[in-house]
């Protein structure tokens, strides 16, 4: 591999993604953002931002449950449970 393509992909599992899920026929489909092959969002504040951002303008194409998590794992991010957006059980 060469050094700039061990960068990018270095790269890509920094920072956070927006994980949510969509009301699909009665089914909760779990996806996120940015996709795996793009770089992540570099902090968790602006993660949150985005997050806000993307719940309030999905409120009405059945997005629910968006809460941060980490890029380079997918865990949640610490205070995901108390700062989830657009809860849905």
């Amino acid at each position: 591999m060469k050094f700039d393509e061990a960068k990018e992909f270095i790269h890509r599992k920094s920072g956070f993604r927006i994980s949510f899920e969509k009301r699909e026929d009665g089914v909760l489909v779990s996806d996120y953002f940015p996709d795996g092959e793009e770089p992540g969002i570099p902090t968790e504040e602006g993660a949150w931002c985005w997050a806000s951002k993307f719940a309030n303008a999905g409120k009405d194409d059945g997005i629910v449950n968006v809460y941060v998590i980490h890029a380079d794992d997918f865990v949640p991010v610490d205070s995901y449970n108390e700062r989830k957006l657009s809860s849905y059980l």
